[in-house]
This record gives C-alpha cells, structure tokens and sequence, in this order.
C-alpha cells in the first residue's frame, strides 16, 4: 500500500520500535513509500531483514529534521527528489560498516537531492549515493544540489561518501551555499563532472577526494551569478579544473603549486575588480610543481585577466595555446592586464604557443622591470610582451 507521509509519524515511530528487532524477510515491494511532507522532526530506521526500507516517489519536501540511522536502504523511483527547505535539515549519518544508501528503483533515474537549509545539522557521511542527477530545476543536473544562487541558501557537511553513476554531475555547490568538512569522497562514473562549483566555492573542494571514469573527469567551475566577493584557494586536485566560459574571481584569490587548468574554447579566467574594491590574484607556482593553463583541445582558449588595481603575483605557471580570441578591448595575449592602473609582478613563467601576445600589459606601468627576461616565451604569435 502507498503510505503518504501524512502518517509518517506513526510509520517512523513503529520503525524505530523494531528497527533493533530480527524481522521476517521483506521484498522491495514491502518497502514504506514516502511522498510528499515531513513536518515533524523523524527517523528513518534500517529495518534490519529488510532489502529496501524506503521507497521515494514524486518530491518529498522535509520542513523538519530527518534523521537517517547507518544501514538504511532507499530507493527513488524515476524523477523523484528530496528537498530540504530552509526550516528543514537532512542528518544522512552511516558508518564505515553500515552505509546509508540512497539509490534508483531498479531501471529507473532519480533526480536529486536538494538542500535549501542553512542548517548546521546537514550532514552527508558514509552514504553511497547512485543512479540520479535525471534532471533538476538547477543547470547542471545533479545528483546532489546545494542552494540555488539567491534564491535559497543550502550548507552541508560531506564525508566519506560515493557519488556515483549520475545522469549529471555528481555534486553541484550554487552561489552563496557551502559544503562543510568536505572530506574523502569518490566521484565514480558520472555522466558528466563530478563536481561543478561556482566560482566562489572553490575552496569547498580539497584533495582528500577521488575522480574515476567520469564522462568528463574535471571539477567543473561556473562564473557566480551573485558573488559576494569571497577570496577563494584553488588547491591542487587529482584532476585539473575545467573552465567551459568566462568566469570571473571577486575576491583576493590564491592558486596553489600544481593546479592545473583545462579550458574551453574562448574560455577565460578573470580576476575582477569587484564593486570597485581592489582585488588580487596570486599565482603560487614552484620550479618542481608549476600551476598549468591549457586548452581542452587544439582550439586553444582566451586568457588569464587581470581587472583589478591590488598588487597581483604570477609566479612559476605555465600558459600553453591560449591568446586565440581578442577580449573587448582588442587584446590577445595568453595573460592580459585590464587596468592600466594594476600592479603585476610574472615571474618564472612559460609562454607557449599563444596565438597572440605572450603578456599585454595593457599600458599599465607598475610591473616587473625584468617581466620580458624572467619568463620564457615559445612561439607566441604576435610577440613576447606588448607593454
């Protein structure tokens, strides 16, 4: 019988009840089916004997605190989801030996788990997480979704779990939203990314992660809709980031030794001058481990902007087949100055293969003196630097 969560107070308490019992075993089809509202605070228990002890059908909207105890099985039939709204909170908490699985009705695709709460009781630990990211209200579709720009805010704390075998990305992080504590995670065979951030979540993301067989195996960076000028750390990751488009940086920005940077055709990396505040970048390459920017394919890619006036800092990186699209300004170079107000400092540099100038200062005059000498250029088309 399909039980709505109308009665999901009766259902939770009666589960909690036997959940430490031995019980006859059940099929899938014995599973308790929930849809629609939970207003209550509630557990959903690992009924023990039971394959399946959940069945999510059409959108289950949790305006309270659901707990989900180790060892429960879920099943999401094709286009459900899971929202958590903003008086709402989801504590998905297993453990090493009992794992919270979330998962598709056999053939079908689950859409996503939404978090629209800011709580700090969300959390994600221990959980496999498969067979969803159908589609979503959010582009990109993902298996799990946190915020949605201005809208609605989310927050949540991922640990050790498996993202895996998304229709999207695994893990979509929205403007002005965070993932706390995010630690130990494995992205596995998802469609498209793994993870897509905004630009002003990047330092949500570290290396404790690991990327296998994804259809495109980068962490995914989108332009922020409604920044709020955060400086962000890109640490260096087991894959490169992919940027597809222009996406810009609002705060003071740091880029860890050994980043690498894929990207797409005209694509650009901009370090903005946010609300006419001064903003920096600084580039932290070293001799063994360079910070590399390269093109997703032989199309090449735009540039690395700087908007801002603060004093920014490029040291040991290396920009391969960029320069092949003129910004706004007219200017075609691998590294391009905006502001003839800046102060740059490139050093230690490797220019190659820039289908116009290596650097274009833009007429700015607080650089390097030694900038054409400090940094080596390969074949840029148009010359070494236009000052």
């Amino acid at each position: 019988m399909n039980r709505s969560v109308t009665f999901l107070a009766v259902l939770l308490a009666a589960t909690i009840a036997i959940s430490g019992c031995k019980k006859e075993n059940t099929s899938p089809t014995n599973a308790i089916e929930l849809s629609g509202e939970v207003n209550i605070d509630s557990v959903l228990s690992n009924r023990k004997a039971a394959p399946v002890d959940y069945i999510v059908s059409g959108t289950l909207f949790l305006n309270a605190k659901v707990r989900i105890m180790p060892g429960t099985v879920i099943h999401l039939k094709e286009g459900a989801t899971v929202q958590v709204n903003a008086n709402g909170a989801l504590v998905a908490w297993g453990s090493a030996s009992e794992r919270i699985t979330l998962t598709a009705v056999s053939g079908a695709k689950w859409n996503a788990l939404i978090f629209y709460s800011q709580s700090d009781s969300n959390k994600l630990h221990y959980c496999d997480i498969k067979n969803g990211g159908r589609g979503s209200i959010t582009n990109p579709a993902a298996m799990v979704i946190v915020g949605q720009n201005a809208y609605a805010e989310g927050k949540v704390s991922i640990r050790d779990c498996v993202f895996e075998a998304s229709a999207g990305s695994g893990l979509f992080i929205n403007d002005r939203s965070s993932v706390t504590d995010f630690h130990n995670n494995a992205f596995n065979s998802n469609t498209d990314f793994p993870i897509t951030v905004t630009s002003e979540n990047v330092s949500d993301v570290n290396a404790t992660s690991t990327f296998s067989a994804n259809g495109k195996n980068y962490v995914e960076i989108r332009d922020c809709v409604y920044p709020v000028g955060k400086n962000q750390t890109f640490a260096k990751l087991t894959v490169p980031y992919y940027i597809g488009g222009n996406v810009s940086l609002y705060g003071n920005d740091t880029i860890k030794a050994g980043v690498s940077f894929v990207f797409g055709s005209s694509a650009a990396l901009i370090a903005d001058n946010f609300n006419a505040n001064n903003r920096s970048l600084t580039v932290q390459g070293t001799a063994g481990s360079p910070v590399v920017f390269n093109s997703e394919n032989s199309s090449g890619w735009q540039s690395l902007t700087i908007r801002g006036s603060a004093y920014s800092a490029i040291n040991y990186a290396e920009f391969k087949n960029a320069g092949n699209v003129a910004n706004q300004y007219g200017q075609q170079a691998a590294v391009i100055v905006e502001n003839a107000g800046a102060n740059v400092s490139i050093r230690d540099c490797v220019f190659d293969n820039s289908g116009g100038y290596g650097i274009d200062l833009g007429g700015c005059t607080n650089y390097n003196s030694d900038i054409a000498t400090a940094n080596s250029f390969v074949n840029c088309a148009s010359g070494n630097v236009k000052y």
